[in-house]
């Protein structure tokens, strides 16, 4: 399959899960992730707010053990459109780019900042190959100068499959976290 036909059956089948079923695995993925945090000891991690198709990180409880940061868009046009990350401040949280929860505060870190950096995708494969929703804003992140953090990938279950077509610009993650079935 190409990426836009792996795109559109992930997309039908992570509607398809049912709400207790989405819980269960992120739960699972959640506290597999707070392992690797309580193991790697990384002094900021960065996360994210997912949409409704993501699997949904417990960040409240992350932010217990570092210091967390989510991203933001920032836009001067829709040409120049970045991702920057931002401190984690719950009642900092207002809809953004893309509908997405973003930070509001204004202290911006850098790339080099972050030690961790768990990162959504429509799939994963076992080696760390990521597929995105196609607008390329952590495919840049990560490839900034600088850039050096570990990289974990998080999804459901049925997002992970065994190969994912790649292209010399796709960057891939230290590890992928799914929950086991």
């Amino acid at each position: 399959m190409d990426k836009k036909e792996i795109r559109r059956v992930i997309k039908e089948q992570t509607k398809a899960l049912g709400a207790d079923k989405k819980a269960k695995e992120a739960a699972i993925v959640s506290n597999l992730v707070k392992q690797i945090i309580l193991d790697r000891k990384p002094s900021v991690v960065a996360a994210f707010m997912p949409l409704p198709d993501e699997i949904a990180i417990d960040i409240g409880s992350l932010s217990s053990l570092c210091r967390l940061v989510l991203p933001r868009i920032t836009c001067d046009s829709k040409e120049s459109a970045e991702m920057e990350f931002f401190d984690y401040l719950p009642e900092e949280i207002n809809q953004g780019a893309y509908g997405i929860g973003e930070p509001q505060g204004e202290n911006r870190v850098t790339a080099e900042e972050i030690d961790m950096i768990i990162v959504p995708g429509v799939a994963f494969s076992p080696d760390g190959c990521r597929l995105g929703r196609g607008k390329g804003f952590y495919d840049r992140y990560l490839s900034r100068k600088g850039f050096r953090a570990y990289c974990t990938g998080v999804c459901f279950r049925h997002q992970l499959l065994d190969t994912i077509p790649t292209e010399p610009h796709d960057r891939t993650m230290d590890k992928v976290v799914v929950s086991e079935q």
